[in-house]
């Protein structure tokens, strides 16, 4: 394997208030101090969630790890050692993921 085809399969990397998230296939790496410290499928670390993701982002605002797949949006809080809970406002389906971004991260920016 080639070191270009590995990266195109990580679907999203994210920086979180403590960890780092590298999503790659069906898996998540846990990610502190520039170290692996844990591999899980997406659905162990994040349950109820989905098996795979498309996009992920950190809300830092809110503190909440944000993660779409396909049309569903699905938001957890950390909740101890590298552990989540999803969020109660969670998960959310958007017609188009765009406009579900767009209104929650740009707009609101607009207006201050």
């Amino acid at each position: 394997m080639t070191p270009a085809s590995i990266l195109s399969q990580f679907f999203a990397v994210i920086l979180g208030s403590k960890y780092s998230y590298l999503f790659y296939g069906n898996k998540v790496y846990s990610i502190l101090d520039d170290r692996v410290v844990s591999s899980n499928k997406i659905g162990e670390l994040f349950p109820s969630g989905p098996d795979s993701v498309n996009a992920a982002v950190y809300d830092v605002e809110n503190g909440i790890v944000v993660l779409v797949h396909e049309r569903s949006v699905y938001g957890y809080k950390e909740v101890g050692a590298n552990s989540m809970r999803l969020d109660s406002s969670y998960p959310k389906v958007s017609n188009t993921i765009c406009t579900h971004f767009y209104h929650r991260f740009c707009e609101n920016r607009l207006q201050k």
